[in-house]
């Protein structure tokens, strides 16, 4: 005796479709659409499929877009996963729109703040302020905000509105900006000593062919290793030996030597912001900006592998990729900083 289930599956298989609009069963196929079988009717002409994506289940925008960057699904797959077509998929990640541009899911307490801008574009990045809480040793990104350049004004404004928000900010670590640094002198600031050396190197490049200025590079370096009073006395003995040679002009108005000039003052005065982690050795201050850069560096490679992607598509995608960034630090972080 044949199976009940194998003969209505049977029947399923083999019976005629009928039209979803007039009930006919004079129905043909009329090819596919996203891997579905269509349709058409021969009374009315309507066209209709088995499976109909406005009347499924739709899974949300930030959850297609949160697959997409976070988990690394291609939209083949998830067209494949969802029933639609690629171009579905495209479609609803246009119409994701960010409103929220600040983190409340902290509660308040003593935080390490690190800021810094990357651009993507001539005037089209991002100013990021992430923070790292001392009590439950964790990275979180607190602040990010859309900008066409950055501004010390900028800084100053989100500086205050995350203080009120998160009541105490114990150390801030930042690069070089004019006057910035002096903006926050009641409070511990640290200067990226990664900033510090891309100083010295865009002023002498990083193979100078003189004697003098390969010794005042190597001075630069010796920040990571020496104390401050090595440092500071190995600039002077160089500024001594070579302050003939720098002081010379040309036509009496240009000096010869200008850009080891401005990489010999650099570096003597901001120096003092260099070593602000050992000054306050109670507090674990980070030396560089290297857990803010590698977010920067994941926003870019994200924009760049989807060139083809509309201009505000990619950045969607940025904002995703930096809501949904943990960013746990490892041992190896931790003590290079």
């Amino acid at each position: 005796m044949l199976n009940i289930s194998l003969y209505f599956a049977i029947y399923k298989k083999h019976a005629k479709k009928k039209c979803l609009k007039c009930w006919s069963n004079r129905t043909k196929k009329n090819g596919k659409r996203a891997w579905k079988q269509r349709f058409l009717c021969k009374s009315c002409w309507y066209v209709s499929e088995l499976w109909n994506w406005k009347n499924s289940k739709k899974p949300k925008n930030d959850v297609l877009l949160h697959e997409y960057v976070r988990d690394e699904v291609k939209f083949r797959q998830m067209s494949q996963l969802y029933s639609v077509t690629k171009r579905t998929i495209q479609n609803r990640m246009n119409d994701i729109e960010f409103t929220k541009n600040y983190c409340d899911e902290i509660e308040p307490g003593e935080i390490i703040l690190l800021m810094d801008t990357t651009y993507f574009w001539k005037e089209y990045g991002y100013m990021i302020f992430r923070g790292w809480f001392p009590k439950t040793q964790t990275w979180k990104n607190l602040l990010w905000y859309k900008v066409n350049y950055e501004t010390n004004q900028k800084y100053k404004e989100w500086y205050e509105f995350l203080k009120n928000k998160w009541r105490k900010i114990i150390a801030i670590v930042c690069d070089w900006r004019q006057w910035l640094l002096w903006w926050f002198w009641n409070i511990p600031t640290q200067l990226c000593i990664h900033h510090m050396k891309q100083i010295v190197t865009r002023l002498l490049t990083k193979k100078p062919k003189l004697n003098q200025t390969k010794s005042l590079k190597l001075i630069a370096d010796w920040i990571w290793e020496y104390p401050e009073e090595d440092v500071r006395l190995a600039l002077d003995i160089w500024f001594q030996e070579n302050k003939q040679r720098l002081d010379e002009k040309i036509f009496n108005d240009w000096y010869i030597h200008e850009r080891a000039r401005k990489a010999y003052k650099s570096v003597r005065s901001k120096l003092v912001w260099c070593y602000t982690y050992i000054q306050h050795s109670y507090i674990w201050i980070p030396r560089t900006n290297n857990s803010l850069e590698s977010i920067n560096s994941h926003l870019k490679s994200k924009a760049t592998i989807h060139r083809w992607m509309k201009l505000q598509n990619r950045w969607n995608q940025s904002l995703q990729l930096i809501i949904s960034w943990t960013g746990k630090i490892s041992s190896r972080t931790a003590m290079n900083g």
